[in-house]
């Protein structure tokens, strides 16, 4: 039957009507359709339990998020290796801690733990990262000889204790009672009168226990020959001065010490001012001189400062910078401080006497000519000499991965060693002669640092660039039969000064074989001319070096060649 325009009109309204009603039925029933839930990321166990070789029957510790209260053996992968150890049982402690047990008594080896999924709740997606639990032997016991001490007496000679460990390793001293004796250089050193105790002490490595610690004690007299003055104090000269300060002191405190080199002609008067706020613990500060009777004389004089609490720990740091008083060195000599007597900093002059915030050490003229140093750190502070500047000298601004350039240095002053520095260690190495390798393409940054010595600072260069380059391409053709490996082998120019040299890299096959070079020119018509210009011996590795008495020039080809074929090609 045909439908007239009017029927199926009104049909379509009624069905859009119809689907309309349908809309929220159809999205409230596709609302509730369940999604697929992914795992949790794989669940992490560690264990910093130990277990000593020979231990019986040990029991470690796992530690991890979430484990079930009712794990049993299988939920874990156990492999006890050479360990001579049974895996019974894991019992639960909390749901973040776990024991297991082993019977047996333990040997070295590791054993190898990860967890289940079934070991967590809920269960995991995934098992558990491995963790090692490694045993190890038991650390060797030592013990301490220390040799009685004989008495001292104040300002007399110093004294090295004999002390040592069956270990053979090195064994510390320390002073207990620093107001009566220090340690100084490893030797003791008598302060005051009274009875001094001296601590010895070893505390052990990866296969020796720490070794109890022995004290010995040593009884400090007054020196029989020293006339006191009952009217003024006398600066005497001695090897090491020490002062104690008193934090309780209104003003802060005072040390005057008359520091002697190998002769007494040479001692100097060190001054130190001590803040009243610098500390608040009791404080032996230690003066002695650290540079030679020559250097003292020639007016570079070097005082090495120190201080150690009451209970003889070391302080480093102060809350306020102590003044620090030596005479005026040298004219052509400059205030300098250093942590080890080989890398010197120049201090900083100051235009008061009060230290800025920001930087630790500086100088202050003071009237007399006398120097005024101030630093919140004690350490080693005098007169050094600058060294002539020091530079590096690189004869190529570009060299290939794998090749190699000695470099020179220029300048630098006295007797200390000279060493260089790559400060790009994955583009370039150097070794303690100045030959620097390409690693890798990049740019290649080399300094020098030349020494402390005698009179003088140390001093450093500034950095200089080398580019590292890639192996150049290398020409294909090729007048005669190429042998195989030709794309390994290596072709290096080094320029040194007026000497050229190319060093030539084949393989082994060639050893003993003499090689020939042959230079290239294009001529005008575009043909090459070749000519031999040297002839090496190669080496074992088929190794060997052209010496050039011709400037190689760009646009000009190199040839090598062995027994008349053609090894390697190379545009200059």
């Amino acid at each position: 039957m045909k439908l007239s325009a009017k029927e199926l009109s009104g049909r379509k309204r009624r069905f859009i009507m119809i689907f309309l009603q349908l809309i929220p039925l159809l999205l409230f029933t596709t609302s509730i359709i369940p999604m697929p839930q992914a795992w949790a990321i794989a669940p992490m166990i560690t264990s910093s339990s130990t277990i000593t070789s020979g231990a019986l029957n040990p029991a470690p510790i796992i530690v991890g998020v979430g484990f079930a209260a009712n794990v049993d053996k299988f939920d874990f992968s156990v492999n006890t290796g050479k360990t001579n150890l049974k895996y019974d049982s894991v019992a639960f402690i909390d749901t973040t801690h776990l024991r297991f047990n082993f019977h047996g008594t333990a040997s070295t080896g590791t054993i190898v733990i990860s967890a289940e999924s079934m070991a967590f709740d809920p269960a995991s997606g995934e098992s558990s990262n491995e963790i090692s639990i490694v045993i190890v032997a038991p650390l060797i016991g030592q013990f301490i000889t220390f040799k009685a001490l004989a008495p001292m007496i104040v300002a007399g000679k110093d004294q090295a204790p004999i002390v040592s460990s069956n270990s053979f390793l090195n064994v510390e001293i320390m002073s207990n009672t620093p107001s009566v004796c220090t340690i100084d250089f490893t030797k003791i050193h008598a302060v005051a009168v009274g009875t001094c105790y001296l601590k010895a002490f070893q505390r052990g490595n990866e296969e020796y226990a720490p070794a109890p610690d022995i004290t010995q004690a040593v009884v400090v007299s007054a020196n029989p020959t020293e006339k006191i003055s009952q009217t003024k104090l006398v600066d005497v000269a001695t090897a090491l001065g020490s002062a104690m300060y008193n934090p309780d002191s209104i003003g802060g405190g005072y040390a005057s010490v008359l520091v002697a080199g190998t002769r007494p002609e040479n001692a100097t008067l060190v001054k130190l001012l001590i803040p009243s706020h610098a500390t608040k613990v009791k404080t032996v500060f230690l003066i002695s001189a650290y540079s030679s009777d020559e250097e003292t004389s020639a007016g570079y004089f070097i005082a090495r400062i120190a201080a150690v609490t009451a209970d003889g720990a070391a302080i480093r740091r102060f809350k306020e910078a102590i003044e620090i008083n030596i005479p005026m060195g040298a004219k052509e000599g400059f205030p300098y401080w250093s942590y080890d007597g080989i890398r010197w900093y120049r201090l900083l002059k100051l235009e008061t006497e009060k230290l800025p915030s920001t930087v630790h050490a500086g100088y202050f003229v003071e009237t007399d000519g006398r120097i005024a140093i101030f630093s919140d750190y004690l350490m080693l502070f005098g007169f050094r000499k600058p060294q002539v500047p020091l530079s590096v000298i690189s004869p190529v601004e570009k060299l290939k991965v794998l090749a190699t350039a000695a470099l020179q240095s220029v300048g630098g002053s006295g007797l200390g060693q000279l060493k260089y520095k790559s400060n790009s260690d994955s583009i370039c190495s150097i070794s303690e002669k100045g030959v620097v390798s390409g690693i890798s393409e990049g740019n290649c940054q080399i300094s020098a640092l030349k020494e402390a010595s005698g009179n003088f600072a140390d001093t450093s260069s500034k950095q200089i660039s080398i580019e590292i380059i890639g192996v150049s391409n290398i020409s294909k053709e090729v007048a005669a039969s190429v042998n195989t490996g030709f794309f390994a082998h290596s072709l290096t120019l080094m320029k040194l000064n007026r000497l050229q040299t190319l060093d030539v890299g084949l393989c082994s096959v060639y050893a003993n074989e003499k090689a020939n070079l042959f230079l290239g020119t294009k001529a005008k018509n575009g043909t090459w001319v070749w000519q031999q210009i040297s002839v090496t011996q190669l080496d074992l590795n088929g190794a060997g070096q052209f010496t050039l008495a011709a400037t190689l020039n760009a646009g000009q080809r190199v040839r090598v060649l062995v027994n008349h074929v053609i090894q390697m090609e190379s545009d200059v």
